[in-house]
């Protein structure tokens, strides 16, 4: 557990963040 992993880590909540952001948006429109 270092700093690669974190930066790993802020890469999938990212992509996640990303992901429900379009589900949300796709609800909303």
């Amino acid at each position: 557990m270092g700093i690669m992993s974190l930066a790993i880590w802020n890469k999938i909540a990212d992509v996640i963040s990303l992901l429900f952001g379009a589900r949300l948006w796709s609800l909303i429109l």
